[in-house]
Protein backbone atom coordinates (compact mmCIF):
# COMPACT_ATOMS: atom_id res chain seq x y z
CA UNK A 1 0.00 0.00 0.00
CA UNK A 2 0.91 3.65 0.17
CA UNK A 3 0.48 6.71 2.38
CA UNK A 4 0.97 10.38 1.51
CA UNK A 5 0.71 13.69 3.35
CA UNK A 6 0.92 17.30 2.18
CA UNK A 7 0.56 20.45 4.25
CA UNK A 8 1.78 23.94 4.98
CA UNK A 9 1.59 26.93 7.29
CA UNK A 10 -0.72 29.85 6.48
CA UNK A 11 0.92 32.50 8.66
CA UNK A 12 4.48 33.77 9.07
CA UNK A 13 4.68 32.63 12.68
CA UNK A 14 3.85 29.05 11.62
CA UNK A 15 1.11 28.66 14.18
CA UNK A 16 -1.80 28.01 11.84
CA UNK A 17 -1.61 25.39 9.11
CA UNK A 18 -3.48 23.01 6.85
CA UNK A 19 -2.75 19.35 6.19
CA UNK A 20 -4.24 16.65 3.98
CA UNK A 21 -3.33 12.99 3.96
CA UNK A 22 -4.50 9.65 2.62
CA UNK A 23 -3.62 5.98 2.56
CA UNK A 24 -4.53 2.93 0.52
CA UNK A 25 -3.91 -0.76 1.16
CA UNK A 26 -3.55 -2.96 -1.90
CA UNK A 27 -6.49 -5.30 -2.52
CA UNK A 28 -5.59 -8.44 -0.56
CA UNK A 29 -6.85 -11.92 -1.46
CA UNK A 30 -6.82 -15.20 0.49
CA UNK A 31 -7.86 -18.47 -1.14
CA UNK A 32 -8.70 -21.89 0.27
CA UNK A 33 -9.40 -24.91 -1.94
CA UNK A 34 -10.03 -28.62 -1.57
CA UNK A 35 -10.79 -31.30 -4.14
CA UNK A 36 -11.33 -35.01 -4.44
CA UNK A 37 -9.86 -37.27 -7.09
CA UNK A 38 -11.92 -38.51 -10.02
CA UNK A 39 -13.35 -41.33 -7.87
CA UNK A 40 -14.55 -38.97 -5.14
CA UNK A 41 -11.85 -39.55 -2.54
CA UNK A 42 -11.38 -38.09 0.02
CA UNK A 43 -15.00 -37.35 0.96
CA UNK A 44 -15.78 -33.63 1.37
CA UNK A 45 -18.91 -32.04 2.84
CA UNK A 46 -20.45 -28.64 3.56
CA UNK A 47 -21.63 -28.45 7.19
CA UNK A 48 -25.11 -26.99 7.83
CA UNK A 49 -27.69 -27.10 10.57
CA UNK A 50 -30.87 -28.34 8.91
CA UNK A 51 -33.86 -26.15 9.76
CA UNK A 52 -36.19 -29.02 8.83
CA UNK A 53 -34.43 -31.89 10.64
CA UNK A 54 -33.29 -29.74 13.57
CA UNK A 55 -29.84 -31.33 13.48
CA UNK A 56 -26.42 -31.03 11.89
CA UNK A 57 -26.22 -32.28 8.33
CA UNK A 58 -23.56 -32.60 5.64
CA UNK A 59 -24.11 -31.56 2.01
CA UNK A 60 -21.79 -33.67 -0.17
CA UNK A 61 -19.06 -32.07 -2.26
CA UNK A 62 -17.43 -35.46 -2.89
CA UNK A 63 -18.07 -38.95 -1.56
CA UNK A 64 -16.77 -42.19 -3.13
CA UNK A 65 -19.50 -44.31 -1.50
CA UNK A 66 -22.27 -42.13 -2.95
CA UNK A 67 -20.49 -41.75 -6.32
CA UNK A 68 -19.81 -38.01 -6.13
CA UNK A 69 -16.57 -36.21 -6.97
CA UNK A 70 -16.02 -32.50 -6.61
CA UNK A 71 -14.12 -29.49 -5.41
CA UNK A 72 -14.64 -26.27 -3.48
CA UNK A 73 -12.84 -22.91 -3.63
CA UNK A 74 -13.31 -20.19 -1.02
CA UNK A 75 -11.95 -16.73 -1.87
CA UNK A 76 -11.77 -13.78 0.53
CA UNK A 77 -10.74 -10.26 -0.54
CA UNK A 78 -10.28 -7.02 1.37
CA UNK A 79 -9.42 -3.42 0.47
CA UNK A 80 -9.00 -0.51 2.89
CA UNK A 81 -8.33 3.16 2.18
CA UNK A 82 -8.99 6.54 3.74
CA UNK A 83 -8.34 10.27 3.59
CA UNK A 84 -8.46 13.22 5.97
CA UNK A 85 -8.13 16.99 5.99
CA UNK A 86 -7.11 18.91 9.11
CA UNK A 87 -6.48 22.37 10.39
CA UNK A 88 -3.36 22.75 12.58
CA UNK A 89 -2.60 24.98 15.55
CA UNK A 90 0.82 25.06 17.24
CA UNK A 91 0.04 25.00 20.95
CA UNK A 92 3.67 25.50 21.99
CA UNK A 93 7.07 25.40 20.37
CA UNK A 94 10.39 25.11 22.19
CA UNK A 95 13.83 24.20 20.84
CA UNK A 96 13.61 20.49 20.07
CA UNK A 97 9.98 20.12 21.16
CA UNK A 98 6.66 21.08 19.56
CA UNK A 99 3.01 20.29 20.29
CA UNK A 100 0.43 20.77 17.53
CA UNK A 101 -3.33 20.43 17.90
CA UNK A 102 -5.44 19.37 14.92
CA UNK A 103 -9.08 19.12 13.99
CA UNK A 104 -10.80 18.23 10.73
CA UNK A 105 -12.71 15.67 8.70
CA UNK A 106 -11.99 11.98 8.12
CA UNK A 107 -13.21 9.38 5.63
CA UNK A 108 -12.48 5.63 5.70
CA UNK A 109 -13.60 2.88 3.35
CA UNK A 110 -13.48 -0.88 4.01
CA UNK A 111 -14.75 -3.34 1.37
CA UNK A 112 -14.67 -7.13 1.70
CA UNK A 113 -15.94 -10.09 -0.27
CA UNK A 114 -16.29 -13.81 0.53
CA UNK A 115 -17.10 -16.24 -2.30
CA UNK A 116 -17.77 -19.98 -2.17
CA UNK A 117 -17.64 -21.91 -5.45
CA UNK A 118 -18.37 -25.64 -5.66
CA UNK A 119 -18.59 -28.11 -8.53
CA UNK A 120 -19.89 -31.62 -7.86
CA UNK A 121 -20.21 -34.41 -10.45
CA UNK A 122 -22.60 -37.33 -10.13
CA UNK A 123 -20.37 -40.21 -11.25
CA UNK A 124 -23.27 -42.54 -11.82
CA UNK A 125 -25.42 -40.36 -14.10
CA UNK A 126 -22.93 -37.76 -15.32
CA UNK A 127 -24.80 -34.76 -13.95
CA UNK A 128 -22.90 -31.66 -12.75
CA UNK A 129 -24.02 -29.23 -10.05
CA UNK A 130 -22.30 -25.81 -9.78
CA UNK A 131 -22.93 -23.77 -6.65
CA UNK A 132 -21.99 -20.14 -5.93
CA UNK A 133 -22.38 -18.14 -2.71
CA UNK A 134 -21.25 -14.50 -2.49
CA UNK A 135 -21.18 -12.25 0.60
CA UNK A 136 -20.12 -8.62 0.00
CA UNK A 137 -19.82 -5.93 2.68
CA UNK A 138 -18.94 -2.25 2.57
CA UNK A 139 -18.28 0.21 5.41
CA UNK A 140 -17.89 3.95 4.73
CA UNK A 141 -17.06 6.27 7.62
CA UNK A 142 -17.69 10.04 7.55
CA UNK A 143 -16.87 12.13 10.59
CA UNK A 144 -15.07 14.90 12.34
CA UNK A 145 -11.90 14.31 14.30
CA UNK A 146 -9.59 15.92 16.83
CA UNK A 147 -6.05 15.04 17.78
CA UNK A 148 -2.55 16.21 18.59
CA UNK A 149 1.01 15.68 17.42
CA UNK A 150 4.08 15.82 19.64
CA UNK A 151 7.33 16.33 17.72
CA UNK A 152 10.74 15.98 19.34
CA UNK A 153 14.08 16.74 17.62
CA UNK A 154 17.56 15.92 18.82
CA UNK A 155 20.42 16.44 16.42
CA UNK A 156 19.52 14.76 13.14
CA UNK A 157 16.98 12.42 14.76
CA UNK A 158 13.31 13.18 15.26
CA UNK A 159 10.29 11.45 16.78
CA UNK A 160 6.66 12.31 16.00
CA UNK A 161 3.74 10.88 17.97
CA UNK A 162 0.28 11.58 16.53
CA UNK A 163 -2.98 10.52 18.14
CA UNK A 164 -6.44 11.16 16.68
CA UNK A 165 -10.02 10.14 17.32
CA UNK A 166 -12.89 10.54 14.86
CA UNK A 167 -16.61 10.42 15.59
CA UNK A 168 -19.21 10.14 12.88
CA UNK A 169 -21.50 8.02 10.74
CA UNK A 170 -20.69 4.63 9.22
CA UNK A 171 -22.75 3.68 6.18
CA UNK A 172 -22.93 -0.10 5.95
CA UNK A 173 -23.93 -2.27 3.00
CA UNK A 174 -24.45 -6.04 2.91
CA UNK A 175 -25.04 -7.71 -0.45
CA UNK A 176 -25.76 -11.46 -0.53
CA UNK A 177 -26.14 -13.31 -3.82
CA UNK A 178 -26.11 -16.97 -4.80
CA UNK A 179 -27.14 -19.40 -7.51
CA UNK A 180 -27.01 -23.09 -8.36
CA UNK A 181 -26.69 -24.58 -11.84
CA UNK A 182 -27.67 -28.08 -12.87
CA UNK A 183 -26.18 -29.47 -16.09
CA UNK A 184 -25.68 -32.88 -17.63
CA UNK A 185 -27.36 -35.57 -19.71
CA UNK A 186 -29.58 -37.11 -17.03
CA UNK A 187 -30.87 -34.58 -14.48
CA UNK A 188 -32.85 -36.61 -11.97
CA UNK A 189 -33.85 -33.71 -9.76
CA UNK A 190 -36.55 -31.23 -10.84
CA UNK A 191 -36.63 -28.54 -12.14
CA UNK A 192 -34.18 -29.89 -14.72
CA UNK A 193 -31.33 -28.11 -16.44
CA UNK A 194 -30.59 -24.44 -15.79
CA UNK A 195 -29.52 -21.89 -13.17
CA UNK A 196 -31.72 -21.16 -10.15
CA UNK A 197 -31.65 -18.77 -7.14
CA UNK A 198 -29.82 -19.88 -4.04
CA UNK A 199 -26.51 -21.66 -3.56
CA UNK A 200 -26.08 -23.20 -0.10
CA UNK A 201 -25.59 -20.59 2.64
CA UNK A 202 -27.37 -18.17 0.30
CA UNK A 203 -31.04 -18.94 -0.34
CA UNK A 204 -34.07 -16.90 -1.45
CA UNK A 205 -34.69 -16.18 2.25
CA UNK A 206 -31.51 -14.08 2.60
CA UNK A 207 -30.65 -13.01 -0.97
CA UNK A 208 -30.51 -9.24 -1.51
CA UNK A 209 -28.83 -5.99 -0.51
CA UNK A 210 -29.34 -4.11 2.75
CA UNK A 211 -28.05 -0.68 3.80
CA UNK A 212 -27.82 0.80 7.28
CA UNK A 213 -26.38 3.95 8.86
CA UNK A 214 -24.55 3.26 12.10
CA UNK A 215 -23.70 6.21 14.35
CA UNK A 216 -20.64 5.26 16.34
CA UNK A 217 -20.45 6.31 19.97
CA UNK A 218 -17.73 8.62 21.41
CA UNK A 219 -14.29 7.20 22.11
CA UNK A 220 -15.03 3.90 20.34
CA UNK A 221 -15.39 5.26 16.82
CA UNK A 222 -12.22 5.61 14.76
CA UNK A 223 -9.14 6.25 16.93
CA UNK A 224 -5.66 6.01 15.44
CA UNK A 225 -2.05 6.32 16.59
CA UNK A 226 1.12 6.90 14.57
CA UNK A 227 4.76 6.76 15.68
CA UNK A 228 7.32 8.14 13.22
CA UNK A 229 11.09 8.05 13.66
CA UNK A 230 13.03 10.29 11.28
CA UNK A 231 16.60 11.14 10.30
CA UNK A 232 17.55 14.41 8.60
CA UNK A 233 19.62 13.60 5.53
CA UNK A 234 19.83 17.30 4.67
CA UNK A 235 18.17 20.41 6.05
CA UNK A 236 15.12 19.80 3.86
CA UNK A 237 15.04 16.03 3.30
CA UNK A 238 14.17 13.58 6.06
CA UNK A 239 14.02 9.78 5.85
CA UNK A 240 11.58 8.10 8.20
CA UNK A 241 10.10 4.81 9.36
CA UNK A 242 6.65 4.76 10.95
CA UNK A 243 4.19 2.45 12.68
CA UNK A 244 0.47 3.18 12.80
CA UNK A 245 -2.61 1.44 14.14
CA UNK A 246 -6.29 2.10 13.35
CA UNK A 247 -9.32 0.81 15.26
CA UNK A 248 -12.84 0.83 13.82
CA UNK A 249 -15.78 -0.35 15.87
CA UNK A 250 -19.08 -1.71 14.55
CA UNK A 251 -18.22 -2.78 11.02
CA UNK A 252 -19.95 -5.48 9.00
CA UNK A 253 -17.76 -8.23 7.54
CA UNK A 254 -18.72 -11.09 5.20
CA UNK A 255 -18.01 -14.07 7.46
CA UNK A 256 -20.29 -12.71 10.17
CA UNK A 257 -23.25 -12.62 7.78
CA UNK A 258 -23.33 -16.40 7.15
CA UNK A 259 -26.29 -18.14 8.80
CA UNK A 260 -25.30 -21.77 9.38
CA UNK A 261 -28.95 -22.82 9.69
CA UNK A 262 -30.30 -23.66 6.22
CA UNK A 263 -33.77 -24.68 5.03
CA UNK A 264 -33.14 -26.51 1.75
CA UNK A 265 -36.84 -26.81 0.89
CA UNK A 266 -36.59 -23.44 -0.91
CA UNK A 267 -33.74 -24.55 -3.18
CA UNK A 268 -34.94 -25.85 -6.55
CA UNK A 269 -32.03 -28.30 -6.90
CA UNK A 270 -31.17 -29.28 -3.29
CA UNK A 271 -34.75 -29.64 -2.01
CA UNK A 272 -35.05 -33.28 -0.77
CA UNK A 273 -38.66 -33.32 -1.94
CA UNK A 274 -37.80 -31.96 -5.39
CA UNK A 275 -40.25 -29.04 -5.16
CA UNK A 276 -38.15 -25.95 -4.38
CA UNK A 277 -40.85 -24.16 -2.37
CA UNK A 278 -40.23 -22.90 1.17
CA UNK A 279 -41.74 -25.10 3.87
CA UNK A 280 -40.93 -24.20 7.46
CA UNK A 281 -38.66 -21.44 8.82
CA UNK A 282 -37.17 -18.90 6.37
CA UNK A 283 -33.52 -19.70 6.96
CA UNK A 284 -30.77 -18.79 6.32
CA UNK A 285 -31.91 -15.42 7.61
CA UNK A 286 -30.49 -12.03 6.56
CA UNK A 287 -28.02 -11.00 9.25
CA UNK A 288 -26.42 -7.69 10.21
CA UNK A 289 -23.81 -8.88 12.68
CA UNK A 290 -21.11 -6.35 13.56
CA UNK A 291 -17.54 -6.72 14.75
CA UNK A 292 -14.48 -4.60 15.53
CA UNK A 293 -11.73 -4.03 12.97
CA UNK A 294 -8.01 -3.43 13.57
CA UNK A 295 -5.46 -2.37 10.96
CA UNK A 296 -1.72 -2.03 11.59
CA UNK A 297 0.92 -0.73 9.23
CA UNK A 298 4.65 -0.13 8.92
CA UNK A 299 5.74 2.40 6.32
CA UNK A 300 8.97 3.96 5.11
CA UNK A 301 9.46 7.12 3.12
CA UNK A 302 11.02 10.53 2.49
CA UNK A 303 9.78 13.90 3.69
CA UNK A 304 10.59 17.12 1.84
CA UNK A 305 10.25 20.51 3.54
CA UNK A 306 10.65 23.94 1.97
Amino acid sequence: GMRFTVGGWVDKERRLGLEGSGFMVERHTNTFSAASDSAGSPPLYFPIFSAIAGAERGIPIADPLRAFSGDVVVTSTMQLWGAEFNGLYTFFRYPGLELTLLTGFRYADLRENLQIHNTTTDLMFGNVTILNDSFNTSNQFYGGQIGSRLAAQRGRFSLDITGKIALGLTRQMINIQGDITQAGPNPLVPPGLGTFPGGLYVQPSNIGQRNTNQFTVPFTALPSLELKLGYDITQRIRAFAAYDVLYWNKVVQPGNQIDHTVNLSQNAVLDPNGVGKLVGPAQPAPLSNQSNFWAQGINFGLEFRY
